[in-house]
């Protein structure tokens, strides 16, 4: 993966998000204040303090910092030069650079409001981000999205549910609002669940001509992974065949998509979405951003090693040749990021991969970092991306919201506005998811899935990976969040950006929460 990333980005938005693949986040610590205050004064004289910004000391404490001592940078950033964090990386740096680090220090502030905001974006305007919003939905509905669903409400006075309802249709809709659901925050398989009895059930729908969709929706929408796992193997073990192979042959369209990404777990779920984003030409860089920037060392290294087992056209010819294993040639989703990516974004990306953010809060360290920030950023003439990185890619969650808090003492605004106003393009919004989530992580999931039904079109492997891969976290809480900031139900964004048989499997997931 790091190898395609370096590949399709350049620049400082390279470096982070290579920075990112790390997987190097400090998360165990606790959060520690003096250090929070040094690297907010880092990242002051890195950006805002000088001509010019020292993106690699963005980049560094960004994708190394736990989303505590992220927080308290940004807080100690605040405090000490009157502006967020935010706003000092938005002056300083630019691009994709500045996304990757707005989104960071976002999500170490309030994740869930950051994850609500992407589900907002993901449907808001003409057409739906649909690929965005299915990434979104499926990240989170295991997870935390009950949180994203209260950040959402909150900030749009609307229940997720409801937005995505009227976002999508069909049975895209009915999938997304079952993933999304209304009251449970986590799903579980229930102590009825029978996989012989589905597996029998799910045979029936697909024999004979036709098939029997809203059959398989009641099944499969309305089970965990595990369980999804467990009725395929009770299912070829009754019929000697392979029920996603089955699936595939009896279904199409993005109904066909959503129904086999669901029997992925989140790991192997992220590694897919990853894989699709950057093999071929082109690149698609949200994606990147609204899986690595919400990770934390844990989830980054899970996904190391599932992206290892995504296809490699070479392995695949030798293993049909030769019955071993070549371990060297397997997916690297670090080398596959710098081949994709370039500049400040590839860097944060990579420092965000390392999976080496710190735990625990440092107030005087949170101090240092908005400092830090702030002369990396605002206070000069150009940005030090590779302070930003390194801030909001190392920095606890905790630290990041300190670091907020005291980057607005400092400078008036908040870090996000300082990313905004710093950096630009991918690389900012890398690093504002990343910020977004040490904020409420809920609230940026839900945001994201809003990104993916906002605009001309619906992001439809965007929102079939968020909703699925949130489908058993918290999925209640996201969608609570995504209503109050949308000011309708992540379901009635759904019905209003999807149809069919997809929109009925997204609904009946998102109902099931």
């Amino acid at each position: 993966m790091e190898s395609d990333i370096r590949g399709d980005t350049s620049g400082d938005f390279e470096k982070i998000l290579v920075a990112l693949m790390q997987g190097c986040r400090e998360e165990n610590a606790p959060v520690d204040m003096a250090r929070a205050q040094t690297d907010a004064d880092e990242l002051y004289a890195a950006g805002e303090k000088r001509l010019g910004t020292e993106e690699a000391v963005f980049t560094r404490i960004l994708t190394q910092r736990s989303f505590g001592q992220i927080k308290a940078i940004s807080e100690c950033y605040r405090k000490k030069y009157g502006k967020s964090l935010e706003k000092a990386i938005k002056k300083e740096t630019s691009g994709y650079y500045e996304k990757t680090m707005v989104s960071i220090v976002r999500f170490a502030e309030d994740k869930n409001a950051l994850l609500a905001e992407w589900f907002y974006d993901s449907m808001v305007g003409l057409g739906t981000r649909d690929e965005m919003l299915i990434r979104l939905v499926l990240g989170r509905c295991e997870i935390d999205l009950q949180d994203v669903k209260d950040a959402y409400m909150r900030k749009y006075n609307k229940p997720l549910v409801k937005a995505i309802e009227g976002d999508t249709s069909g049975d895209y809709r009915k999938m997304l609002v079952a993933l999304v659901g209304n009251t449970m925050a986590v799903v579980f398989d229930g102590p009825n669940f029978n996989p012989q009895e589905d597996a029998d059930a799910l045979e029936k729908a697909m024999r004979g001509l036709g098939t029997d969709e809203d059959a398989i929706i009641n099944i499969l929408a309305y089970r965990t992974v595990s369980g999804r796992q467990q009725i395929a193997r009770q299912y070829k073990a009754s019929y000697g065949q392979d029920l996603q192979k089955r699936l595939k042959q009896e279904l199409s369209g993005r109904f066909k998509d959503v129904v086999l990404k669901s029997f992925l777990d989140k790991a192997h779920l992220r590694a897919r979405a990853l894989y699709e984003a950057m093999k071929g030409a082109g690149t698609k860089e949200s994606i990147i951003i609204q899986t690595i920037c919400l990770m934390n060392n844990e989830e980054i290294a899970a996904l190391r090693c599932a992206y290892e087992d995504m296809p490699c056209l070479v392995l695949v010819a030798l293993i049909r040749l030769f019955p071993i294993s070549f371990p060297a040639l397997r997916r690297d989703l670090e080398k596959d990021v710098r081949s994709d990516l370039s500049g400040d974004f590839e860097l944060f990306i990579v420092a965000l991969l390392q999976g080496m953010r710190e735990e625990g809060l440092d107030p005087q360290a949170a101090e240092a970092d908005a400092e830090a920030l702030a002369s990396a950023g605002e206070k000069k003439l150009g940005t030090d991306e590779a302070v930003f990185t390194k801030i909001f890619a190392r920095r606890s969650y905790e630290m990041i919201r300190l670091l907020d808090k005291l980057y607005y003492e400092k400078s008036g605004h908040g870090i996000l506005k300082a990313i905004k106003s710093e950096l630009s393009g991918y690389y900012a919004e890398a690093v504002k998811t990343v910020v977004k989530t040490a904020f409420n992580r809920d609230e940026c999931v839900a945001d994201l899935i809003r990104d993916t039904m906002m605009g001309a079109g619906t992001d439809d492997d965007g929102l079939i990976l968020l909703v699925l891969a949130h489908s058993e976290d918290n999925m209640a809480g996201i969608k609570a969040i995504f209503e109050e900031k949308n000011g309708k139900s992540l379901e009635e964004w759904i019905k209003g950006d999807t149809s069919g048989h997809y929109r009925k499997f997204l609904l009946a997931v998102l109902d099931n929460k």
